[in-house]
């Protein structure tokens, strides 16, 4: 998770509404603390052997799910904006990791704390030696 947050960060789209404060690890912030833009990571599963060769795994699939929320703003249209963050953590995912998307649930817009959340889960392989 945290190279994927290093790779959110380094992003020329991401890091210009996402700062490093603004990207957590599997807890869910309160509606009400989100003020402007935050992204969440969070694992779905424990690592699952994959792809074996001489009795022995050579990779772990992992499962990811990224939310983006997006705090409504007059100076700018959010809806979009939490539709185009979610669009280039799908590119990242897919460039950087290999991760495709498997899932995108319904996007939502919560009318009581103005606030727009895109999610997508992402499912991947990687080469790893214990």
């Amino acid at each position: 998770m945290t190279d994927m947050y290093n790779a959110f960060l380094k992003d020329d789209v991401l890091s210009q509404y996402v700062g490093k404060q603004s990207i957590k690890f599997i807890n869910y912030p309160n509606a009400n603390d989100i003020k402007n833009t935050m992204i969440v990571i969070d694992d779905l599963q424990s690592p699952i052997p994959s792809d074996y060769a001489d009795d022995d795994n050579l990779t772990y699939e992992y499962a990811y799910q990224v939310d983006v929320f997006v705090k409504q703003n007059s100076n700018t249209n959010s809806r979009l904006l939490c539709e185009r963050l979610i669009l280039r953590v799908q590119r990242i995912m897919w460039q950087e990791f290999g991760f495709g998307e498997i899932s995108s649930p319904q996007p939502s817009y919560d009318e009581e704390h103005a606030l727009y959340r895109r999610t997508k889960v992402f499912k991947g392989k990687q080469y790893y030696k214990i």
